[in-house]
């Protein structure tokens, strides 16, 4: 039978407090290292469920566990190598969350990782099993992931459309995921404008904030004659993905009009030229030199049947 949820009005008033629990961190750690929270509530949680570690958990087989709908990583196997490793080495140290779905089924509320970790690994994952409805199960989520300093500006954008799609209110987004209304809003403005696939391709984009994103938004608003492929052709797989963006954002810049050659001097100052695009300007510096503008008009025929002349050899 699945625990009740002891943590339900626990979760949401620590989302008030901040935590400091990382999910890959800590099945990283030795058995006697702390449990990092900055959260007093939340810390006291997580320290009850350590205790209860033997008596609560139960090895269940990841085939059993489902994913949630909610993703929080573009690629939840980025760097998964090592987690593997650490379990491989020292064992799973502390249980993901699973909640049991009125259909009987299990679903990861947290610890996807480990969960992907074991799966790969081909062993049964320790977890704690929990009777949750879906916004205890959001905010235990947001507890989680808050202070998860690998998850990346667009990955929190995207997480929070998601959210929204699932019909929860700005509101419950703000508590959850700990991002202001107007930060959420803009957020999904941009994860909207932007096309899936775009962000997929260009990846999670460590260390790039909101700025870059918003240019490229409004860049791809603008080039609406850019079909999707065609976004997806310009970005460069090559490079690293936080190179990504700022070269895309370069490649879809209009082309900038080449800037006018300085005027050329002419009879020591007296005399100028000024080239601009198909516009040939003469100018000279005082009204006494002025005879030299009509000389050149009256030489001009002149002048070009010359290059006519040079042109064609003498023909």
């Amino acid at each position: 039978m699945a625990r009740k949820n002891p943590f339900g009005s626990t979760l949401a008033k620590a989302m008030a407090e901040g935590t400091d629990f990382d999910d890959d961190e800590i099945d990283q750690v030795l058995p006697e290292a702390p449990v990092r929270a900055s959260g007093p509530t939340v810390a006291r949680a997580i320290e009850a469920i350590k205790e209860d570690d033997k008596q609560a958990t139960r090895m269940v087989s990841p085939s059993h566990i489902r994913l949630s709908p909610l993703q929080d990583r573009i690629d939840p196997e980025e760097g998964l190598e090592t987690l593997i490793e650490s379990i491989r080495t020292h064992g799973q140290k502390v249980p993901i969350l699973v909640r049991r779905l009125p259909s009987g089924e299990m679903e990861i509320v947290y610890g996807r990782r480990r969960l992907l970790a074991c799966r790969t690994l081909g062993i049964d994952v320790r977890a704690v099993v929990m009777e949750m409805d879906d916004r205890s199960a959001l905010i235990a989520q947001g507890v989680e992931n808050a202070q998860r300093l690998e998850n990346s500006y667009i990955e929190r954008a995207l997480f929070v459309k998601q959210v929204l799609d699932a019909g929860f209110d700005l509101a419950t987004v703000e508590q959850a995921i700990q991002v202001e209304a107007t930060q959420a809003s803009r957020m999904r403005g941009i994860v909207d404008a932007i096309p899936l696939p775009v962000i997929h391709r260009i990846g999670a984009a460590h260390g790039v904030g909101r700025r870059p994103w918003e240019e490229l938004r409004k860049l791809i608003v603008d080039r609406s004659d850019l079909s999707e492929q065609q976004l997806l052709d310009l970005i460069r797989t090559d490079l690293p993905s936080p190179d990504r963006l700022p070269d895309l954002i370069e490649r879809l810049k209009p082309a900038r009009p080449p800037s006018p050659s300085a005027p050329r001097t002419l009879l020591s100052g007296r005399l100028s030229a000024d080239l601009s695009g198909k516009r040939l300007t003469l100018r000279v510096s005082s009204t006494r030199d002025a005879h030299l503008l009509a000389l050149i008009e009256e030489r001009l025929p002149e002048i070009i049947a010359e290059i006519e002349s040079s042109r064609t050899g003498g023909k």
